[in-house]
C-alpha cells in the first residue's frame, strides 16, 4: 500500500500509479460483486509487488547516499500509514457504536486494537470463526487491514536487512539467493493451504515473495540494467504478457481455488513484468496506465483499499446482500470517503517537518491509547457502548440473542466434530427418557439443528431418544470420512467408529444429514453410500426413518430481529427467499433411497415454504440461524407447528412400531413389463447422463439447471441392432413415477432416416400428449395413482443403423399449455423400461 508520490522524487512513474489503480479496482469490484471480477482478491498480490518495488528503491537509494536512517524510515511510514489508518478506525468505531450489535461492536473493537498495532493478520487468523471468503466475513469491517499487518511486518526485517548488507551492492548471485527464497514462500503457500488455508493467506512467510519479487526487480534494475533499454518489440511483447497474467488472473482464479501458493506466481509475475518494462524504456501498456484518470485512482488508492470494505461490511450488516442501487450507492461513498481521506488526511500530515519523537507520539502513540481506552471502555459495558443506559433495549437484546443463537447452544443437542466417549453416555443427550431410550437420532449438524424439533415431536408422542451430531460428517457406516471435508475426515471416520460400537443398543434409528452438499460434491457414490448404511440397519432388524434437507436460503441474518430494534425500516422476514425446487429434488432422490429400501422418509418443509417458496420463517418469525441450519428457538418453533399434525404423528407410530422394518411401499418394485423384453433400458452405466441415480432398482434422472436442458439419452447401436438382424419394428415400454410438478418428455429418434416420435407425459391429468409424428405409432399409455406406463411400437426401416431414447425430466409444467421450455427443473424417475425387437 505505500508508494512514492509526486513531488518526493524525481523518479516518479506515472504507470506505478495507474497499476496500483488496476489492483485496488480489482479489489473493490471483487468485493461489491464477485462475479464482476472472479479473481480480484490477486489485486493485494500486485500491491504486494509494488511495495516490495518502491520501498526497496527508497531503502538502498538512501543506503547508497549513506543517509540511511532506520529512525527515519520509520518515520516516514508512519506519516504514510498511520493518520489515514486512524482516522478509518476511529469513524468505524462511532459507526459501530450506532450500527452493530453488543457482541459485534466487542469483536470489531478489538480487531480496531490489533489493526493499529499492525497485527490484524493475526487478530482474524486465531479469533474469526470464518474464512476470508465466508459469507459471515463480509460484515466484519476491518477485516481488509490483515494486509497493513502483513507489509508493516515484513518493514520491521526488511530495512535491518538492507542497511545490514549495506552498499555491497546485489550480484546476480544475491538475487538468485533472493529469488529461491521468494519462491520457497510460494512453496510453503502450496504446501499449507490445503490443510491451513487462512494461515497461508493471511500470514507473512506465505506471502513474502510478492514483496521479495518487487524488491528483486528495483535490485535488478538498479544494480543490473540500470541504462539497459529493451529493444521496442520486447518490451511491448513483454509487457502483454504481463498484462495477460494479471488479465488471466482476475478471470479464471476464483475464490474457491487453492491460494495463495502456485496460483499466486502468474500475477506476480505480470506486476513484476510491467513495472521491468516500465524501467527499461515502457511500452504502450505502460503509457496507457500513465492516463490520467488511473493515475488519479492511483493516487488515492490507499485511501480507496482503506475506505472500500467498512461500507461495503456495514451496508452488508444492515441489508444483507445488496443489489444493483445499493452496491452503486456504496461505491459513490467509498469513493467519496476515498477523496476526503486522501485530500484532509493522507496529504497534509504526510508533508509535517515535525521530529520523530513528536510524530511518533502525535500520529501513534495517542491515537493509539486514545483508541485502547475507548476499547476499553466498549468491553466495560458488554459491547453496549452508550446503548447500556437503556435497560429495557438491553433486556431485549440479551432475550433475542439468546433465541436467535445455532441450535449448538441448546443444552440437550450433542454435537461435536470430533466424539468421545462421554457423549455416548451423556444424560443431558438422553431426552424424554430418564433411561436409554431405544431411539437413536445420529448426522451431522443438520441432524443437530432437527433436535429441538423432534424433541417436542417426542414429547407429544411420547417416546425418548439420544441425539449424537458429528459436525460435517454424514450417517454413513462405510468409510464416511470420504464424504466429509479434507479437514475434518480422519475425526469422521474416529467419530462413526464410536457410534457403530454402540448400535446394537437401539432399535429405531433416525437419520439427517446435509443430504444436498453431499449429492452436489459426491453425486452416485454418496447415494450407494446411504442405501448401503441404510439396508445395513435394517437387516440388523432396526426401523430406519430419514428426515430430509431443510432449504438453504439465498442468505440468512438471524439477528435482523435484534437490528430492527434500532432501525425498524429493516424488512427481515422477506430476506433470502429461496425457490423450493432445487431442494424438492434432493428430498426427491433421498426419499427414493430410503423409500426403495423400506425406510421411513419425512421432511417438514411444507412448514417452511409457502408454494414454491420458501423464507425460512415459522409462524411468522425468522427461525435460521445461517442459510442452512434452523437456530434453537426455530427448531423447537418448528416442533411446535408439527407437534399437532396427525399425518407426521402417524409415521412416527409406524417407526416405532414393533413389527420389525416397514414394508416396501407396494409400487417400489419395477412393474412387470407387458413386453418381452430383449433390451433392459435399467443399467444407469449406459444412459448418458448429467444428473443420473441409481436407488435400488430404479433410476433418477434430474434436470436441476433453468438455464438448459439436461437430457438422458440410451443409444441402440449398430453393434446391438446387428444381433436382430430380422427385426423389423421395435416396442419400447417404459414405467415412470407419475410425474406432478413438471412434464417430462420421451423421444424415440432413428439414425439415418432422421424420424423422430416424441411425447410429453402429463402426470396431473394422466395424459400423454403425442408430439412430432408420435400420432402414427400405435401408442398406449396406461395410469394409475403412482405411475404412468408408456407404450411406443415403431417401425425400423432397413439400413437403420441405431436407435436413440431421449428423456428430458422437465421439459414442461402446469400451466404452461405444453410448451417446451428449458426454464424448467425437475426429475423423472425410472421404476421399468425395456426394448423388445420384432421380425414382422
Amino acid at each position: 500500500m505505500s508508494d512514492t508520490h509526486p513531488g518526493t522524487t524525481s523518479n516518479y512513474r506515472p504507470d506505478i500509479d495507474g497499476l496500483r489503480a488496476l489492483a485496488v479496482m480489482a479489489v473493490v469490484l471483487f468485493h461489491i460483486d464477485k462475479t464482476w471480477v472472479p479473481g480480484g482478491f490477486i489485486g493485494v498480490d500486485i500491491f504486494f509487488v509494488i511495495s516490495g518495488f518502491l520501498i526497496t528503491g527508497n531503502i538502498t537509494s538512501d543506503i547508497g547516499q549513506g543517509r540511511f536512517s532506520i529512525a527515519e524510515f520509520y518515520q516516514r511510514r508512519i506519516k504514510r500509514i498511520i493518520p489515514a489508518l486512524v482516522a478509518l478506525i476511529l469513524v468505524t468505531l462511532v459507526a459501530g457504536q450506532i450500527i452493530m450489535l453488543p457482541a459485534d461492536f466487542k469483536d470489531l473493537s478489538l480487531s480496531s486494537v490489533f489493526s493499529v498495532l499492525s497485527l490484524a493478520n493475526f487478530y482474524f487468523l486465531f479469533s474469526v470463526d470464518t474464512g476470508y471468503f465466508a459469507d459471515d466475513s463480509t460484515t466484519i469491517p476491518l477485516l481488509h487491514l490483515w494486509t497493513l499487518g502483513v507489509e508493516e511486518q515484513f518493514y520491521l526485517l526488511w530495512p535491518l536487512i538492507l542497511a545490514a548488507w549495506g552498499t555491497r551492492g546485489y550480484s546476480r548471485l544475491v538475487l538468485a539467493g533472493l529469488a529461491m527464497v521468494a519462491l520457497a514462500s510460494f512453496l510453503l503457500a502450496q504446501f499449507v493451504a490445503p490443510s491451513a488455508p487462512m494461515t497461508a493467506y493471511y500470514m507473512l512467510p506465505m506471502r513474502a515473495g510478492q514483496l521479495l519479487a518487487g524488491a528483486i526487480c528495483l535490485m535488478a534494475v538498479r544494480h543490473h540494467y540500470r541504462d539497459a533499454r529493451l529493444p521496442r518489440l520486447l518490451r511491448e511483447m513483454l509487457a502483454l504478457l504481463s498484462l495477460a497474467l494479471i488479465a488471466g488472473s482476475l478471470v479464471f482464479i476464483h475464490e474457491g481455488d487453492l491460494f495463495p501458493g502456485f496460483l499466486a506466481i502468474p500475477v506476480t509475475l505480470g506486476a513484476v513484468g510491467l513495472i521491468y518494462v516500465g524501467s527499461a524504456g515502457g511500452s504502450l501498456v505502460n503509457r496507457a496506465l500513465s492516463f490520467r484518470p488511473f493515475v488519479w485512482i492511483g493516487l488515492i488508492s490507499y485511501s480507496l483499499y482503506l475506505w472500500h470494505w467498512p461500507v461495503l461490511a456495514f451496508a452488508r450488516y444492515l441489508a444483507g446482500d445488496l443489489d444493483l442501487q445499493l452496491k452503486l450507492i456504496c461505491f459513490a461513498i467509498m469513493m467519496a470517503a476515498s477523496i476526503l481521506s486522501y485530500r484532509l488526511v493522507e496529504q497534509p500530515l504526510r508533508r509535517t517537518k515535525a521530529s520523530l519523537a513528536r510524530i511518533f507520539t502525535v500520529y501513534f502513540a495517542v491515537p493509539t491509547v486514545f483508541i485502547l481506552a475507548v476499547c476499553g471502555a466498549v468491553f466495560s459495558t458488554g459491547g453496549f457502548g452508550v446503548w447500556r443506559l437503556d435497560s429495557s433495549y438491553v433486556a431485549q437484546v440479551d432475550q433475542m440473542f439468546r433465541e436467535s443463537g445455532s441450535s449448538t447452544s441448546a443444552p440437550y443437542v450433542c454435537q461435536r466434530f470430533m466424539l468421545r466417549d462421554d457423549m455416548l453416555t451423556r444424560p443431558a443427550c438422553r431426552i424424554n427418557a430418564s433411561e436409554e431410550p431405544p431411539v437413536l437420532m445420529w448426522g451431522d449438524s443438520n441432524s443437530g439443528h432437527y433436535v429441538g424439533t423432534v424433541r417436542e415431536i417426542a414429547d407429544a408422542a411420547g417416546f425418548g431418544f439420544r441425539n449424537i451430531s458429528i459436525s460435517s460428517c454424514p450417517p454413513i457406516l462405510d468409510a464416511p470420512g470420504q464424504y466429509a471435508s479434507v479437514r475434518f475426515s480422519d475425526s469422521c471416520d474416529t467419530s462413526v467408529d464410536l457410534v457403530r460400537n454402540i448400535l446394537p443398543n437401539y432399535d429405531h434409528m433416525i437419520l439427517a444429514a446435509n443430504w444436498e452438499n453431499h449429492l452436489t460434491r459426491h453425486g452416485q457414490p454418496f447415494i450407494t453410500s446411504l442405501g448401503a448404511t441404510i439396508q445395513a440397519l435394517i437387516d440388523d432388524g432396526k426401523t430406519v426413518m430419514v428426515i430430509g434437507r431443510i432449504p438453504q436460503l439465498t442468505q440468512a441474518d438471524p439477528t435482523c430481529p435484534i437490528k430492527a430494534l434500532r432501525f425498524p425500516f429493516l424488512q427481515c422476514a422477506e430476506r433470502g427467499s429461496v425457490d423450493r425446487t432445487a431442494i424438492m429434488e434432493v428430498n426427491r432422490i433421498v426419499r427414493l433411497t430410503a423409500e426403495s429400501l423400506g425406510a421411513t422418509y419425512l421432511d417438514f418443509n411444507d412448514y417452511l415454504c409457502d408454494g414454491t417458496t420458501c423464507q425460512g420463517l415459522i409462524d411468522g418469525q425468522p427461525s435460521y440461524y445461517d442459510r442452512d441450519h434452523l437456530n434453537w428457538r426455530g427448531s423447537e418453533r418448528l416442533g411446535e407447528a408439527v407437534r399437532t399434525d396427525a399425518s407426521i404423528l402417524a409415521l412416527f407410530e409406524t417407526f416405532l412400531s414393533a413389527d420389525g422394518p416397514l414394508p416396501i411401499r407396494e409400487n417400489t418394485p419395477s412393474p412387470a413389463l407387458t413386453v418381452n423384453p430383449d433390451l433392459s433400458l435399467m443399467d444407469p452405466s449406459d444412459w448418458r447422463a448429467t444428473a443420473l441415480y441409481r436407488s435400488g432398482s430404479n433410476i433418477l434422472l434430474s434436470d436441476d439447471r433453468a438455464a438448459s436442458y439436461q437430457t438422458a439419452s440410451f443409444e441402440v447401436d449398430a453393434a446391438t441392432l446387428a444381433t436382430y438382424p430380422d427385426a423389423r419394428s421395435a416396442t419400447l415400454e417404459i414405467v415412470l413415477d407419475r410425474p406432478r410438478s413438471v412434464f417430462p418428455m420421451v423421444r424415440v429418434r432413428l439414425d439415418p432416416t432422421g424420424e423422430r416420435f416424441e411425447f410429453l407425459v402429463d402426470g396431473e391429468t394422466g395424459r400423454t400428449l403425442p408430439r412430432r409424428d408420435a400420432g402414427e405409432t400405435d401408442w398406449r399409455e396406461s395410469v394409475t395413482d403412482e405411475n404412468m406406463r408408456l407404450t411406443i411400437p415403431f417401425d425400423l426401416p432397413a439400413g437403420t443403423r441405431s436407435v436413440m431414447i431421449e428423456l428430458i425430466p422437465a421439459a414442461s409444467a402446469p400451466g404452461q399449455d405444453y410448451e417446451y421450455s428449458r426454464a424448467h427443473t425437475g426429475s423423472l424417475i425410472i421404476r421399468a423400461a425395456a426394448l423388445e425387437f420384432h421380425e414382422e
